[in-house]
């Protein structure tokens, strides 16, 4: 049955999707703690470049704006505008990026026009065009969400392209 060999494959992708975007911490005391899956380190500086920056007290946000790039160990993130949400002690809640988003992490490349990240919820939802390529496989959708507590990822309107590899053709693709 071709179709349930695709949704297996589709699945496989999603899950190493899941394993490669997230970087896996231990707590330094206990380096056999359950692997803890983000999109950046806490308590790892953000390096931010952009042409303009303005702080809003009222509601804790920093908004960057023209040729913005952040970047930290492992993670670059390249849009147009950013917004960081942060609470009164000036923790990191989240992020809105608008405007030719391109995110590299752990071998993939994602790009959309919009993410919105919650750091409590460790969710990442994308949208405008998103897709997700690692090699020569390829996730797109009309939005896609990235659940990093759970572990799973939801694409509504799914396509996908993925390499089938030499494995899969020994059978001769059918099964």
């Amino acid at each position: 049955m071709p179709d349930k060999k695709l949704s297996v494959i589709i699945a496989v992708l999603l899950f190493s999707f899941i394993a490669c975007i997230s970087a896996v911490h231990a707590e330094k005391a206990n380096t056999s703690a359950a692997p803890t899956l983000m999109l950046w380190t806490p308590g790892e500086p953000l390096d931010i470049s952009a042409g303009s920056m303005r702080f809003e007290s009222e509601s804790s946000r920093i908004v960057f704006e023209t040729d913005v790039k952040l970047t930290q160990r492992g993670l670059d993130l390249h849009c147009s505008r950013l917004t960081l949400d942060s609470d009164a002690q000036g923790s990191l809640k989240g992020f809105i990026a608008e405007g030719a988003l391109k995110i590299r992490r752990a071998g993939l490349e994602i790009s959309a026009m919009r993410a919105e990240y919650d750091h409590a919820a460790r969710r990442l939802v994308l949208s405008g065009s998103p897709e997700v390529k690692r090699a020569a496989d390829l996730v797109r959708g009309e939005r896609i969400t990235i659940d990093f507590a759970s572990g799973s990822v939801t694409i509504e309107k799914a396509q996908a392209r993925v390499n089938v590899g030499a494995a899969a053709d020994k059978d001769g693709g059918n099964e």
